[in-house]
């Protein structure tokens, strides 16, 4: 308000008026900034062609673009793309992938020969493709942006269906082990599931999902695909006519997982009948579940190992029976590590999943040592055990922590777990 919109004589006091002039004129003096127009990756792709049109449907979008012929009778458009792609990726995403070789589509491919070596073996010459000699296609074909779930009812729909398909399967392996097959793969050269060793009913599934793996949604490629990389090297990926698979059906942290494109299903293979199946036909022996104390005492003879893995002939046991105690034990190979490894400061470490459903993992720096060991809680339960765990985070991705160390007090437990001494208990002579 002004002051001469007041009525007369009704000014205000200097001390009435309550406004910071420097602020104000500050507001009105500062620079607005202009924000930068960003286009979209549509809206790049209408510089390049008259229509650019998206059509939303219910499993994926369509990207379409044109572009308009008006000097040839009887032919509307010189270019149309009709692009499918993911409801989860978007047609801006697909637009993207266009752009990247957006130059293939108005000029011819470089046809000039890759001059080859007279020593260079045939089998290399992918490795020599130059990006300028492939097409738009052949280049675009890199990226599968979609595809039809009309597979969907041809995959198993229960427990029950894939325990039939892997049956089916398996039998095929045991009548001729050599042949490979189109619809499966079953990968055990070092018989890792059709094993003379004793293992329990989880860990014949458990090793079951990690050896074979079913496909489906069979289609035979209809170009040669080439995989680019980002300094666009070119490498052969997949020929034309070779049979492909739109699913898989394979191991995931001890369940067995068939991803595709509107979801995912998860197979419980772990069912009495099945398992009986699969020891008769492969002559499995049977074997107790593992313990959490079998699991502990192997996995801290492990990361005992792994810390001295550079020191030749060393016998952790008359190591750990030669001290006086734990602590006595601990200086000791705290300091021998240190003087002999030179991997002690390498921050090094390992992790991997063990048999049932059990996983462990290890620092071997000697300034950063550590173990943790943890299984996956429903087979704890199954089995009666307590499923509440030293780290709860683990609780959130289905695994109970059994056991969690930092720094050299693992030592301790080294000793505590693999000494062989006796263990006297003092008591009163009467």
């Amino acid at each position: 308000m002004s002051a001469h919109n007041l009525p007369n004589n009704d000014f205000l006091s200097d001390e009435e008026i309550d406004f910071d002039w420097d602020e104000e004129l500050e507001e009105e003096i500062k620079p607005t900034k202009k924000k930068k127009n960003v286009l979209s990756n549509l809206q790049k792709l209408e510089t390049h062609f008259d229509i650019v049109e998206v059509q939303a449907l219910d499993t994926h979008e369509v990207l379409t673009c044109k572009n308009i012929v008006n000097d040839k009778p009887g032919i509307d458009y010189e270019i149309w793309l009709n692009i499918k792609v993911q409801k989860s990726s978007g047609a801006e995403r697909g637009a993207e992938e266009v752009l990247k070789y957006i130059n293939k589509l108005f000029k011819s491919p470089n046809s000039t020969p890759t001059q080859i070596g007279l020593f260079d073996e045939p089998d290399s010459l992918y490795d020599k493709k130059n990006i300028d000699n492939l097409t738009f296609w052949e280049c675009f074909n890199n990226y599968c942006l979609y595809y039809d779930d009309n597979f969907l009812h041809t995959l198993p729909q229960s427990n029950e269906e894939m325990i039939e398909v892997v049956k089916n399967c398996l039998t095929l392996v045991l009548e001729n082990p050599e042949k490979e097959y189109e619809h499966f793969s079953f990968d055990d050269d070092y018989n890792y599931f059709a094993t003379n060793e004793p293992i329990s009913d989880r860990e014949v599934v458990s090793r079951l999902y990690s050896t074979f793996r079913a496909k489906f949604g069979s289609y035979i490629q209809v170009e040669d695909t080439y995989s680019i990389d980002d300094s666009k090297n070119v490498f052969a990926y997949v020929d034309i006519g070779e049979i492909r698979h739109h699913y898989y059906a394979s191991y995931y942290d001890n369940e067995y997982k068939l991803e595709y494109q509107s979801g995912k299903k998860y197979y419980d293979l772990y069912q009495v009948d099945f398992i009986e199946w699969i020891r008769e036909q492969f002559n499995i022996p049977r074997k107790e579940p593992l313990t959490d104390k079998e699991v502990l005492k192997e996995q801290l003879k492990r990361l005992a190992y792994s810390l001295i893995s550079n020191s030749k002939k060393f016998d952790l046991i008359d190591f750990i029976n030669k001290s006086k105690d734990a602590k006595d034990f601990k200086s000791k190979f705290s300091k021998f590590i240190k003087e002999e490894c030179s991997s002690s400061g390498s921050m090094g470490g390992y992790g991997s999943p063990l048999d049932d459903c059990y996983s462990a993992s290890g620092g071997t720096d000697i300034n950063h040592t550590y173990l943790t060991v943890d299984q996956k809680s429903d087979y704890r339960k199954s089995l009666g055990r307590d499923t509440v765990g030293v780290n709860t985070d683990y609780m959130s991705e289905g695994r109970t922590t059994i056991y969690s160390v930092k720094g050299t007090d693992v030592f301790l437990d080294i000793y505590k777990y693999l000494s062989n001494k006796p263990t006297y208990i003092q008591t009163t002579l009467f």
